[in-house]
């Protein structure tokens, strides 16, 4: 009997929940399976696509925000009519709709997937809270990209008695793996020449903090006039980072690469990758940058569970100052390191439980002993 799989999230485009699912199922043996996909999101057609040849049926149903009622009859249509027999919800705080919804129709393996950790405060600490209550109780197994994540959304009781799975946020290694070729290639496609290239993948939301990082930029550029900033995704935000851009005068300095299917090639392009996110789970984008072998500067507010490289460090939010020092005393460092130096990269992702082959057959196995109702 073939396993009938719904995966839940809130959007299907080049976003790191997506790219982890599309991952794994991209190396499991799929013979064996039935996939869905619902989104409640518009799909980008490109990524749709992606997830079809590869065998998810994908369906987008209606915001809950905008028609809770329909929504959720959406939700439960599909899984009821397709027979659906795992419900596996990346929605984090919101996984409790799925997983209800899920145990309406009988399905009795209901997991719910956290992402990230939020701290929220005010009226929103005590409602995510309730939350985070109700998708334990309405989910038969917990998942988490890392321990933060885990503890964030299950508690840490539950971290320590191992009843949270770790899923890491696993990658085709070879895929990412520095390549000098792919590197000059990009660099003339994208018109970089011999500029200095600071690079930045994500979707243009608040999380990722794309203000922020243009302010920063904005100060780098006037020392380093050869500096270019190559921004990877689109988002409901884009056209705000692209009014600030112009406002300070930096059109030409800018690249709005939008929405890629070919970032592992991008990163080969560029020469430093900045991420000042507000909240990460474990991000997927620097698993893969740490793999193409890329110096990195993140956010102190990014987990320090996944850095597997000396080649990453983390900088703290509240002064700019800091970063804009650090970025202009780290070009001249990797104007003059040995390129090779980034071919380490692939090895040492792969060392930390990362590369997805050997991840993809766990994941294969943890869904066969669930269906037999082993744990």
């Amino acid at each position: 009997m073939k396993k009938r799989i719904a995966h839940i999230a809130g959007g299907l485009t080049t976003g790191g929940v997506e790219a982890v699912i599309y991952n794994y199922f991209s190396k499991i043996d799929r013979k064996d399976y039935e996939l869905y996909y619902i989104t409640y999101d518009t799909p980008d057609p490109a990524v749709k696509k992606k997830f079809e040849d590869i065998g998810f049926h994908v369906y987008e149903v209606t915001k809950k925000k905008e028609n809770l009622k329909k929504s959720c009859k959406e939700v439960y249509t599909i899984l009821k009519e397709n027979h659906i027999n795992i419900v596996h919800s990346h929605m984090t705080l919101m996984s409790f709709v799925t997983s209800f919804l899920g145990k309406l129709c009988g399905i009795k393996v209901r997991i719910a997937h956290s992402h990230l950790a939020l701290y929220p405060t005010g009226i929103k600490k005590p409602v995510y809270a309730f939350f985070k209550f109700c998708t334990r109780v309405t989910s038969t197994d917990y998942m988490a990209c890392g321990k933060k994540a885990g503890e964030y959304l299950y508690g840490k009781a539950n971290m320590k008695n191992g009843r949270v799975r770790i899923m890491n946020n696993a990658i085709d290694t070879e895929k990412y793996a520095y390549n000098e070729e792919l590197r000059n290639k990009k660099r003339e496609e994208l018109q970089i020449g011999d500029r200095f290239c600071i690079g930045h993948v994500g979707r243009f939301a608040e999380q990722k903090n794309h203000a922020y990082l243009i302010d920063i930029f904005y100060e780098v550029h006037k020392k380093k006039e050869d500096a270019v900033l190559l921004l990877v995704g689109d988002g409901p935000l884009q056209e705000d980072v692209k009014a600030r851009v112009h406002q300070y005068g930096l059109d030409d300095a800018v690249i709005f690469a939008g929405s890629r299917d070919d970032v592992g090639e991008l990163y080969q392009a560029m020469d430093l990758f900045v991420l000042p996110s507000l909240f990460e789970g474990l991000a997927l984008v620097l698993v893969e940058t740490q793999c193409a072998g890329l110096r990195i500067l993140v956010s102190d507010a990014v987990t320090d569970e996944i850095k597997m490289t000396d080649r990453m460090e983390y900088l703290p939010l509240h002064d700019k100052k800091v970063w804009v020092n650090k970025i202009l005393s780290m070009t001249e460092e990797i104007k003059e390191e040995n390129l090779a130096l980034r071919s380490r990269g692939r090895e040492e992702v792969a060392k930390s439980g990362y590369d997805i082959m050997t991840e993809a057959k766990k994941l294969d196995r943890f869904y066969e002993k669930r269906l037999e109702g082993r744990r």
